[in-house]
């Protein structure tokens, strides 16, 4: 089913017209395509965004395992209380490092045969 939105209280993250402190809402999106479109519905429809909106961040990562990327994606609009809307973007690129943790053998580990 839908999730309910969530009161959050996380750190502050600055746009480009202010800072906003770290308390808001959340609404987690479903990973298939027809529940996340269902849930903006149901947030469009009861007027998730109004007049006391100051601003709207989207959060998502997104991996390319050819070439082993992950890219941190953050959407904004944010809601100058003078009218409109000042979108934003902000891209992260990571390469991950594979890391390889092998046990040291003891010696006597190392002449034993199984």
């Amino acid at each position: 089913g839908i999730s309910i939105i969530e009161k959050f209280d996380g750190s502050s993250t600055t746009g480009l017209i202010s800072r906003y402190g770290g308390g808001g809402y959340i609404q987690d999106l479903s990973i298939s395509y027809e529940n996340a479109t269902a849930e903006i519905e149901e947030l469009e429809e009861n007027l998730w965004i109004d007049r006391g909106t100051r601003v709207v961040f989207l959060d998502f990562t997104v991996y390319n395992a050819n070439i082993n990327l992950f890219c941190q994606i953050k959407l904004t609009v944010e809601f100058p209380a003078s009218g409109g809307a000042v979108p934003s973007k902000q891209f992260s690129t990571v390469k991950l490092i594979r890391v390889c943790i092998t046990k040291q053998r003891t010696k006597n580990e190392s002449n034993r045969i199984d």
